[in-house]
């Protein structure tokens, strides 16, 4: 009798392994096809999504500070072969400026005619105070100053310095070092046909066609890196 209870087991336990089995392939060709993790794959699309939504959003933030891409080739008014960086700043050769920190339509100017003119005055002159060796002034604008750049258009400082303007709305005015230098005049005029900038930098280029020899200049930058070369708006001989 147990012999028989044996034997009539037997064909079910078959039935159960290959359930087991048919199952078992049934998964595995799931998952290969993917069917069965289609909830994962959506929660780490809609991960990525989530994340190029936050990219976009900070690209509008602080565009100011973004980095720009140097390319010769967005020049908007000149045509560029070479390029090598110089530096900049605020303040140059005994004129320092600054925006005033109350009203940003007004740059405070300080004036060290010592610095400026070191070879018309003598430690007696500076000592006893009887010259005038510092002066401080201020600059009016219409609109508020965004930041202070020190282009250099010439390979003499004193000619080639300019100070340059960036207002609020990406336009620009500037001011030349030399007539401070040599008139003591303060004087901002603005730059025509340039709007939209963001940042600044000095180089020294020469045209495609020019084989030797260059000019300083600075580059006045738009936020998609395209640019303007102002020494052909702003001539300082």
């Amino acid at each position: 009798m147990e012999e028989k209870k044996k034997k009539s087991n037997g064909p079910l336990i078959i039935i159960i392994v290959l359930i087991i089995v048919i199952l078992g392939l049934v998964g595995y060709i799931c998952y290969e096809k993917g069917i069965i993790f289609n909830n994962e794959s959506k929660q780490v699309e809609d991960k990525a999504s989530v994340s190029g939504s936050n990219d976009k959003v900070e690209d509008k933030v602080d565009i100011k500070n973004r980095l720009i891409t140097f390319d010769k080739n967005n020049c908007i008014n000149y045509d560029l072969s070479k390029d090598i960086v110089s530096k900049s700043g605020s303040s140059f050769n005994g004129v320092t400026l600054s925006i005033n920190s109350e009203n940003e339509k007004v740059i405070d100017v300080q004036i060290s005619y010592v610095t400026m003119h070191p070879e018309k005055y003598s430690n007696a002159d500076i000592q006893n105070n009887s010259i005038k060796t510092y002066d401080k002034n201020s600059l009016n604008f219409d609109k508020e100053v965004e930041d202070i750049f020190v282009g250099n258009f010439a390979a003499d400082g004193v000619q080639g310095a300019v100070f340059i303007f960036l207002l609020d709305d990406g336009s620009l005015e500037y001011m030349k070092y030399s007539d401070i230098y040599f008139d003591n005049k303060l004087e901002h005029k603005p730059v025509s046909g340039v709007s939209d900038i963001v940042k600044f930098g000095n180089h020294y280029v020469r045209a495609q066609n020019q084989e030797v020899g260059g000019k300083y200049t600075t580059f006045a930058y738009k936020i998609d890196g395209t640019f303007y070369d102002l020494s052909e708006f702003i001539k300082v001989y």
